[in-house]
């Protein structure tokens, strides 16, 4: 029994490593879809007024933002730290908006700030540089893990060369860029986040080599103008892998449902093995039990042979004694045997003499 459980122990902690992983990032995709939903539906309370006064606070802040130092956003206490407002602008339900990446079908909210515990949720947006609203000699900086254990992110990130797109969603105004530029620099290396003179730039930031993460992969993009309505639909058709949402579903229902069955299969074995070892085991405990009986059989017509054979050698013994008195009985001695092989004595009358005959059985009367 307690072989039993330790090998489903086994098997269960196998299949939970092997599936974590898609299921953590099938787990971290909703999350995602359910932020990105829930700023949509908050979007869609705010009226026109509060939408403007909401565009006008950022825009005012990257304009106070020209000549401000930028930092390395993955390192811990090397961001600038600016006063409540920051947080407060483009905040509506926890979010500022959202980022689209067609080609490796991400679609992630953004947040405030670059915390661990922002980027282990989704995209964060480097504070100190330009709120991602758009418009000339601006520069927003959107910050991602890649190769989460429980999230996929910008894991995919190194996938995009130039010329693909991506898009932002702020409010209710949806912001188009291409890239134009992928680089690899250190960390301390930030001379191309700043601000170029006329130019409208996002740059999407990653730890790079995967897993080593000495080095930021910078993917920088330009404002593609005018944004036609249902562009990144036509993008996500192109780039789309066939994978949707009911797809998914199904992929995780499947591996789930194959691990359950593998699980099932291994108990079988298990309980069939230990059938065919008890069923082993009672045939070979028949067989000892025929074995001894048919032994005791042999042994007791064995002694009953023996009984047989001793009785009649004591029959065979009697016998013998009975047909030795009988021929001690029946066989005369040698004086015997004389007397009878001499022949008798038999006297004949004389017919002369017939006085003697008279005389002879007076003797006898």
């Amino acid at each position: 029994m307690k072989k039993t459980v330790l090998i489903i122990i086994i098997v269960l902690l196998g299949i939970g490593i092997f599936a974590y992983p898609y299921v953590a990032d099938y787990l971290s995709e909703v999350n995602s879809s359910r932020a990105v939903q829930e700023y949509a539906e908050a979007v869609e309370t705010l009226d026109d007024a509060t939408l403007d006064e909401e565009m006008a606070k950022a825009r005012k802040y990257n304009d106070e933002l020209a000549g401000d130092p930028v930092h390395d956003p993955f390192v811990p206490g090397s961001g600038m730290v600016r006063s409540q407002e920051y947080a407060n602008i483009l905040n509506v339900g926890g979010s500022m908006g959202q980022i689209e990446i067609p080609k490796i079908e991400v679609k992630l909210p953004i947040y405030h700030g670059t915390t661990e515990e922002t980027l282990q949720k989704g995209i964060g947006h480097l504070e100190g540089t330009s709120l991602p609203v758009g418009g000339p000699r601006t520069h927003a900086v959107l910050t991602g893990h890649r190769g989460l254990s429980n999230a996929h992110m910008f894991t995919d990130l190194i996938e995009l060369q130039e010329g693909d797109m991506f898009y932002l969603h702020i409010l209710k105004e949806t912001l188009a860029y291409k890239v134009d530029k992928i680089s690899v620099k250190e960390p301390e290396d930030t001379a191309e986040l700043g601000l170029f003179t006329g130019q409208d730039y996002v740059t999407l930031i990653t730890c790079t080599p995967y897993g080593i993460n000495s080095h930021r992969l910078i993917v920088r993009g330009t404002r593609v103008i005018p944004y036609i309505p249902g562009m990144e639909e036509e993008d996500a058709a192109l780039a789309n892998s066939g994978w949707t949402e009911e797809e998914r579903l199904l992929f995780f229902a499947g591996i789930i449902t194959a691990s359950i069955m593998l699980l099932l299969i291994i108990l079988a074995l298990i309980w069939r093995r230990r059938r065919d070892k008890r069923e082993k085991q009672r045939a070979a405990e028949k067989a000892e039990r025929e074995n001894a009986e048919i032994l005791k059989r042999l042994d007791e017509e064995l002694h009953a042979k023996d009984t047989v054979s001793a009785e009649i050698e004591i029959l065979e013994q009697e016998k013998s004694a009975e047909n030795a008195a009988l021929d001690e009985a029946e066989i005369p001695d040698e004086e015997t045997l004389a007397e009878d092989a001499a022949p008798a004595k038999t006297e004949i009358p004389d017919e002369e003499n017939p006085a003697g005959e008279e005389q002879q059985e007076e003797r006898h009367s």
